[in-house]
């Protein structure tokens, strides 16, 4: 019995989050720590677009850099204006940069 109620809770576990379960932050930095970047840009989309201004940073440096993306000024800085409107100083700096450098925006 204790057995099986193990084996459920196991399957269930394993089964669920490939069943498009919920998905975190933590999971999206575990996956661009390790270079799956392909998955953390999955995760970080999901939540920027929900407004997670560490997911919005996140998703600006992989089109800024090229990670797992095609390298695109144009929308880094559209999540870099997003979530430096909410505070994220790291976002204001390197959107800060992206004037300095005129790339995805006028050079000023």
């Amino acid at each position: 019995m204790y057995f099986r109620r193990i084996l459920i809770i196991l399957l269930a576990w394993l089964i669920f989050p490939l069943s498009g379960g919920a998905v975190s932050l933590d999971d999206g930095v575990a996956a661009y720590n390790d270079g799956n970047y392909l998955t953390a840009k999955k995760i970080f989309q999901e939540l920027a677009e929900q407004g997670v201004v560490v997911s919005q940073r996140y998703l600006a440096e992989m089109y800024d850099k090229g990670r797992g993306v095609r390298r695109d000024y144009d929308k880094a800085v559209h999540w870099y204006k997003k979530a430096a409107k909410q505070s994220d100083s790291r976002a204001q700096y390197l959107l800060g940069v992206k004037y300095v450098n005129g790339h995805g925006v006028p050079l000023d």
